[in-house]
């Protein structure tokens, strides 16, 4: 009887095992699957936002193109998963060239050198210091547009020790005309970062002169006339 009572709390040992062996590889599974899908989640905002701030740009150009003109030219290389926006090289207004692309260049340059010297690696200072140059356009787009009587209602991004901080536009006004929300900002954006990019697809670096007919015609189709920016 002794000895069926022991065999018996042996077996019940072994189902115990198994059963926590079974409930510990659900876990790591459950886990895993919540890691992967919280990855992906991550992996989809990161690329809406660089959709955003390809397109914000391209508003910001449009919208100043009433006031100056602007030469760009090929990024050199284009993202298959996110939008690919021209690079901004120089900005022209009443005979003053802005040469954005140099000061972008020299103010992410002097970040960069700061960080190698502080430890941090060529490759990771390498990533923010093109990501400092795309922000630093973005930012020095946005209050070159205050200063000629646009006005943004916007939501600063994450703030980071890593890398500047860039403004994210939810409603645009020209004076004291409600011009268009952030929904409608995008559709804009998405036409005139296509005509702008097919312009520099085969030239590599042009120059869209003021008040562009294109982007005039672009702006006429979302209710904007180039008569309310003078």
């Amino acid at each position: 009887m002794d000895s069926v009572q022991i065999q018996s709390s042996k077996n019940d040992f072994c189902i115990s095992q198994d059963e926590k062996s079974i409930s510990c590889q659900q876990s790591h599974g459950s886990e895993r699957k919540k890691f992967k899908k919280d990855e992906a989640k991550y992996t989809l905002k990161k690329r809406e936002m660089k959709n955003l701030e390809s397109y914000q740009q391209a508003v910001l150009l449009c919208l100043m193109n009433s006031k100056c003109s602007f030469s760009l030219e090929h990024p050199g290389k284009q993202s298959k998963v996110t939008v690919t926006m021209p690079r901004l090289v120089n900005l022209y207004i009443d005979q003053q060239e802005i040469e954005v692309a140099k000061l972008a260049d020299t103010q992410s340059q002097l970040i960069m050198k700061k960080e190698v010297a502080g430890g941090v690696s060529q490759t990771t200072s390498t990533r923010r210091y093109e990501k400092n140059k795309r922000i630093f356009t973005q930012n020095f787009l946005f209050d070159l547009c205050l200063e000629y009587g646009f006005w943004f209602e916007s939501k600063p991004s994450r703030k980071s020790k890593k890398s500047h901080q860039m403004e994210r536009i939810t409603r645009i006004y020209y004076k004291d005309v409600y011009l268009m929300n952030q929904t409608k900002m995008m559709e804009l954006g998405k036409a005139v970062n296509s005509f702008l990019f097919d312009k520099v697809i085969n030239d590599k670096r042009v120059t869209i002169n003021q008040n562009n007919i294109k982007l005039s015609d672009i702006k006429k189709s979302f209710g904007l006339n180039d008569t309310l920016f003078m």
